[in-house]
């Protein structure tokens, strides 16, 4: 849970770098949006500086992280 804050902390992201592939992440990984950044017309965005998905793929893990972290404090009997 502390990572998945310091994430959701970083500030000014406009680029992010996708490593782990099979990952859900928004408007995809890092192989589709090479796709995509091959396919680019001029003027169309760079499919790479998108910090919506970023903002959006912090949401998520922080999400995920508390579900994980509930879930995990009900197996261990651990009163909330």
């Amino acid at each position: 849970m502390e990572t998945a804050k310091r994430l959701g902390d970083l500030q000014g992201v406009e680029v992010f770098v996708m490593i782990h592939s099979w990952l859900p992440y928004p408007k995809g990984g890092v192989f589709e949006r090479a796709e995509f950044l091959a396919r680019r017309k001029p003027g169309d965005p760079h499919p790479f500086v998108d910090p919506a998905s970023f903002a959006e793929y912090v949401q998520r893990n922080q999400a995920s992280a508390a579900r994980a972290l509930e879930e995990e404090k009900k197996k261990a009997g651990v009163a909330q």
